[in-house]
Protein backbone atom coordinates (compact mmCIF):
# COMPACT_ATOMS: atom_id res chain seq x y z
CA UNK A 1 0.00 0.00 0.00
CA UNK A 2 0.98 3.66 -1.30
CA UNK A 3 0.22 6.60 1.08
CA UNK A 4 0.11 9.65 -0.63
CA UNK A 5 2.81 12.22 -0.28
CA UNK A 6 0.76 14.82 1.65
CA UNK A 7 0.25 11.74 4.27
CA UNK A 8 2.97 10.51 3.93
CA UNK A 9 5.12 13.43 5.10
CA UNK A 10 2.03 14.27 7.80
CA UNK A 11 2.74 11.23 9.39
CA UNK A 12 6.59 11.43 9.34
CA UNK A 13 6.22 15.41 11.02
CA UNK A 14 3.73 14.09 13.95
CA UNK A 15 6.28 10.57 14.49
CA UNK A 16 4.41 8.02 12.62
CA UNK A 17 5.95 4.96 11.21
CA UNK A 18 8.52 4.97 13.60
CA UNK A 19 10.04 8.41 13.18
CA UNK A 20 11.10 10.69 16.21
CA UNK A 21 8.58 13.61 15.48
CA UNK A 22 10.36 16.20 13.34
CA UNK A 23 12.84 14.35 11.67
CA UNK A 24 12.02 16.36 8.79
CA UNK A 25 14.53 19.02 10.08
CA UNK A 26 17.54 16.37 10.33
CA UNK A 27 16.99 14.91 7.17
CA UNK A 28 19.70 15.70 4.71
CA UNK A 29 20.42 14.26 0.94
CA UNK A 30 23.25 12.62 2.85
CA UNK A 31 21.09 10.22 4.56
CA UNK A 32 18.60 9.82 1.86
CA UNK A 33 21.28 8.72 -0.36
CA UNK A 34 22.82 6.15 2.08
CA UNK A 35 19.06 4.60 3.12
CA UNK A 36 18.95 4.16 -1.04
CA UNK A 37 22.10 2.30 -1.25
CA UNK A 38 21.73 0.20 1.97
CA UNK A 39 18.43 -0.86 0.58
CA UNK A 40 18.91 -1.63 -2.96
CA UNK A 41 22.67 -2.91 -2.50
CA UNK A 42 22.41 -5.74 -4.74
CA UNK A 43 19.52 -4.62 -7.45
CA UNK A 44 21.98 -2.56 -9.44
CA UNK A 45 20.44 0.90 -8.88
CA UNK A 46 23.84 2.34 -7.50
CA UNK A 47 25.41 3.91 -11.07
CA UNK A 48 22.27 5.32 -12.13
CA UNK A 49 21.47 6.87 -8.29
CA UNK A 50 25.12 8.27 -8.77
CA UNK A 51 24.64 10.07 -12.29
CA UNK A 52 21.33 11.42 -11.32
CA UNK A 53 22.75 13.15 -7.95
CA UNK A 54 25.48 13.90 -10.01
CA UNK A 55 27.99 12.71 -7.93
CA UNK A 56 29.08 9.98 -9.60
CA UNK A 57 32.28 12.12 -10.93
CA UNK A 58 33.00 13.04 -7.57
CA UNK A 59 32.99 9.69 -5.94
CA UNK A 60 34.87 8.03 -9.30
CA UNK A 61 37.52 10.33 -9.20
CA UNK A 62 40.21 7.16 -10.15
CA UNK A 63 42.25 8.40 -6.89
CA UNK A 64 43.87 5.08 -5.76
CA UNK A 65 43.81 6.60 -2.34
CA UNK A 66 39.98 7.30 -2.73
CA UNK A 67 38.17 4.01 -0.66
CA UNK A 68 35.14 4.37 -2.85
CA UNK A 69 36.72 4.45 -6.78
CA UNK A 70 38.03 1.20 -5.74
CA UNK A 71 36.43 -2.58 -6.72
CA UNK A 72 36.46 -4.80 -3.33
CA UNK A 73 35.51 -8.06 -3.31
CA UNK A 74 34.31 -10.21 -0.58
CA UNK A 75 35.68 -13.64 -0.26
CA UNK A 76 34.10 -16.69 1.76
CA UNK A 77 36.20 -18.94 4.15
CA UNK A 78 34.17 -22.06 5.50
CA UNK A 79 35.11 -22.82 8.95
CA UNK A 80 35.30 -26.98 9.16
CA UNK A 81 36.92 -27.63 12.16
CA UNK A 82 36.05 -24.97 14.91
CA UNK A 83 39.12 -24.20 17.41
CA UNK A 84 38.03 -25.97 21.30
CA UNK A 85 35.83 -23.54 22.86
CA UNK A 86 34.56 -21.71 20.00
CA UNK A 87 30.74 -22.00 18.07
CA UNK A 88 32.31 -21.48 14.85
CA UNK A 89 31.65 -24.93 12.96
CA UNK A 90 30.59 -24.78 9.66
CA UNK A 91 30.31 -21.10 9.56
CA UNK A 92 31.48 -18.82 7.33
CA UNK A 93 33.94 -15.64 7.15
CA UNK A 94 33.98 -12.99 4.77
CA UNK A 95 37.41 -11.74 3.57
CA UNK A 96 37.55 -7.94 1.94
CA UNK A 97 39.92 -7.71 -0.95
CA UNK A 98 40.93 -5.68 -3.10
CA UNK A 99 39.76 -7.27 -6.85
CA UNK A 100 42.41 -8.69 -8.83
CA UNK A 101 40.69 -8.25 -12.27
CA UNK A 102 40.18 -4.32 -11.71
CA UNK A 103 43.22 -2.74 -11.01
CA UNK A 104 42.62 0.90 -11.24
CA UNK A 105 40.48 2.95 -9.51
CA UNK A 106 36.98 3.75 -11.24
CA UNK A 107 36.82 6.87 -12.96
CA UNK A 108 33.68 8.55 -14.26
CA UNK A 109 34.01 11.99 -16.65
CA UNK A 110 31.42 14.53 -16.52
CA UNK A 111 31.20 13.91 -20.33
CA UNK A 112 29.22 10.33 -19.01
CA UNK A 113 26.42 12.32 -17.46
CA UNK A 114 25.35 12.99 -21.09
CA UNK A 115 23.75 10.55 -23.80
CA UNK A 116 24.69 11.00 -27.71
CA UNK A 117 21.80 12.22 -29.84
CA UNK A 118 21.39 10.71 -33.22
CA UNK A 119 22.12 14.03 -35.90
CA UNK A 120 19.24 12.91 -37.60
CA UNK A 121 17.07 13.17 -35.00
CA UNK A 122 18.77 16.78 -34.12
CA UNK A 123 17.59 17.23 -37.85
CA UNK A 124 14.35 16.34 -37.78
CA UNK A 125 13.64 18.47 -34.59
CA UNK A 126 15.70 22.06 -34.71
CA UNK A 127 14.48 22.71 -30.52
CA UNK A 128 16.82 19.64 -29.95
CA UNK A 129 20.44 21.00 -28.95
CA UNK A 130 23.18 18.86 -28.97
CA UNK A 131 24.45 18.13 -25.55
CA UNK A 132 27.51 19.94 -24.74
CA UNK A 133 30.04 16.98 -24.73
CA UNK A 134 28.81 15.22 -27.82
Amino acid sequence: MRLPVTLSVTTLKTGGLGFPANSLTSLTIEKIQNERRVELAFEDHRYFDMKRWRIADITWNGNIDNDKAIVYGLYPYRIAGAKPGTQDQDKYIFVKTRSERFKVARTFQQSNYYSFIADDVINNNPTIVKNPFQ
